[in-house]
């Protein structure tokens, strides 16, 4: 099992949608940068894509604010690979999804300019699906803006 902690910011704006048992699934494409000087003094800059799911009552509350260039920060994220079967084609899909314990903030670019603290985070506790990861809309972490 791997766990991670991704930051990064959204390079879409999230995709809501319900399963069939009508559980909420908020879809997210993240870009996560990184920089740095080579050895012949060069700088240089590489973004790894990661998607992430969010399901329960934590999608549909993230949801309102998951836009494009939105600050996003998972805790505690674990790692899932599905594979789908297409006649003879088997494709694999690899993503993060929140389970027990993981903690979700996003914040928006325009509400970041002058904001101190806001409670736009998610404590994941409520139970879903058959690998029941765990999601509540509980937003009582303060999010510091960064």
């Amino acid at each position: 099992m791997i766990r991670a902690s991704i930051h990064g910011n959204l390079g879409t704006d999230g995709e809501l949608r319900y399963t069939a048992g009508g559980t909420a699934v908020l879809n997210l494409s993240v870009a996560s940068n990184e920089w740095w000087i080579g050895s012949d003094g060069v700088e240089n800059e590489d973004t790894t894509w990661v998607k992430v799911q969010i399901y329960g009552k934590s999608a549909e509350h993230l949801a309102q604010k998951a836009r494009k260039g939105t600050a996003f920060v998972g805790f505690n994220l674990l790692y899932k690979v599905d594979e789908t079967e297409k006649g003879d084609d088997i494709r694999k899909y690899h993503y993060f999804t929140t389970v027990g314990g993981s903690k979700v903030f996003i914040h928006p670019k325009e509400e970041m300019e002058g904001a101190a603290f806001e409670k736009t985070s998610t404590n994941t506790t409520e139970e879903h699906g058959k690998d029941a990861p765990m999601n509540s809309d509980d937003p009582e972490t303060v999010v510091v803006p960064f």
